[in-house]
Formats: C-alpha cells, sequence, structure tokens
C-alpha cells in the first residue's frame, strides 16, 4: 500500500497578510492592527478542537505582537458550503477576511478570480518555514510557481487495491508503485482487461451510523 503525504489545509490572506500566511487578493476591513481569520467550524458541536487550537494562537499572537488583534471569523459549515460562503466573503474589501483557511485544490481557481496574492517575499524572511518538510511546502504552490499558503497540518493517503482484480489485469500482487505515472499505467490496464470496475476515494475518520 503505498502512502503519499499531503497537506490538505492552508492559512490564506488578504492584504493584511503577516508573515508565514498565504494571502487572499482583496483589502478587507479598515482597521490595520486587526487580523480577521476566517475557518470552517464542524457542523458537529462537540468537535471544538480547530476553535481552541486558533484561540490559542490569537493569545500567542496578541501577546507577542502588542496593539494587534486577531478577530476569528468561524464559519460553520459542510466543506463544499464553507468554500462558497468564503468566495462571497473574498469578493468585496469590506468583507474579505485577511485569513482564511483553504483547500489546497482550491487555490489555482481562487489566484484565477483575483482572491489570493503570493507570500514568497514573506515566506524568504520566515526561518520557520525551513522547518517544513518539502511536500508541505509544495502543497501551497500554485500552477504559476508561486506560494500562496502555509499548511498547518498534513496527513498521509493510503492507496489500497483488490489482489484478485489485479490478478485477473495480470498485474502483480506485490505492485508498489513509485509514482503517479505507474498508478496512472495500473488503471489503464485493469479499465483495458477488467471492464466495469469503478475505482473509490474514501475518507475514513468519525464513525458515523444511520438508523435502519
Amino acid at each position: 500500500m503505498p502512502v503519499r503525504p499531503t497537506a490538505p489545509l492552508i492559512l490564506a490572506a488578504t492584504l493584511a497578510a503577516t508573515a508565514g500566511l498565504t494571502a487572499c487578493g482583496g483589502g478587507s476591513g479598515s482597521d490595520p492592527d486587526t487580523v480577521k481569520v476566517a475557518y470552517n467550524r464542524s457542523t458537529d458541536n462537540k468537535i471544538r478542537f480547530k476553535d481552541n487550537h486558533l484561540a490559542e494562537v490569537k493569545k500567542q499572537f496578541e501577546k507577542a505582537n502588542p496593539g494587534k488583534k486577531v478577530k476569528l471569523i468561524p464559519i460553520q459549515a459542510q466543506d463544499n458550503d464553507y468554500a462558497t460562503k468564503v468566495q462571497q466573503m473574498m469578493r468585496s474589501p469590506k468583507t474579505a477576511p485577511d485569513l482564511v483557511y483553504e483547500d489546497t485544490f482550491r487555490i489555482n481557481s481562487d489566484i484565477k478570480a483575483g482572491y489570493l496574492r503570493p507570500l514568497d517575499d514573506y515566506l524568504a524572511k520566515w526561518k520557520t518555514w525551513d522547518q517544513f518538510v518539502d511536500t508541505a511546502k509544495s502543497a501551497a504552490k500554485a500552477e504559476d510557481g508561486k506560494t500562496y499558503g502555509v499548511p498547518d497540518g498534513t496527513d498521509t493517503r493510503g492507496l489500497w487495491f483488490n489482489k484478485e482484480i489485479f490478478a485477473k489485469a495480470g498485474l502483480p500482487a506485490d505492485w508498489s508503485p513509485k509514482n503517479w505515472n505507474e498508478i496512472l499505467e495500473a488503471a489503464r490496464t485493469i479499465k483495458k482487461k477488467v471492464p466495469g470496475v469503478t475505482p473509490l476515494n474514501v475518507y475514513t475518520g468519525k464513525a458515523r451510523a444511520r438508523p435502519p
């Protein structure tokens, strides 16, 4: 089972971006001493780890930067609804947050829309950036080669395969791809020799049950 470290979430920001954060492309608010941070709050009211984490970050930031304030803007919504609400906020300098949590796959579309700005100049002066692993850094890079985000966490994705299907397709039982091209080649082989097979992307996390 090959695994691939990824950085699914980055922290993105507006023109008032502080060192080490990604940026959206519009000014927000009239108070230069207040940084507004929009983030996705879980729809499960029992889950508040991100709220608690950001509250602690806010406390530390304000202590280290006297006179500066952080305003947290929780948006309680499912992922797609959250993305829609954030994009609506970023359309106007009056409502755009200074920092926003964003899924990495949304970066390029938001850059083209003019919502994000690169942070390379900030990151060049931020020593902590050197401590980030390369895969996390690359996840925050856009198609133009510039960095628009700083991941605050990573995860590891697993790729599982059915040995019986692989045998029918003539693929080895000890298949261990070294890159995406080998994965795509195996997928094409299966599609050709074992038609009707459907690959699945499954999120595994907190268990949820439906009533019978």
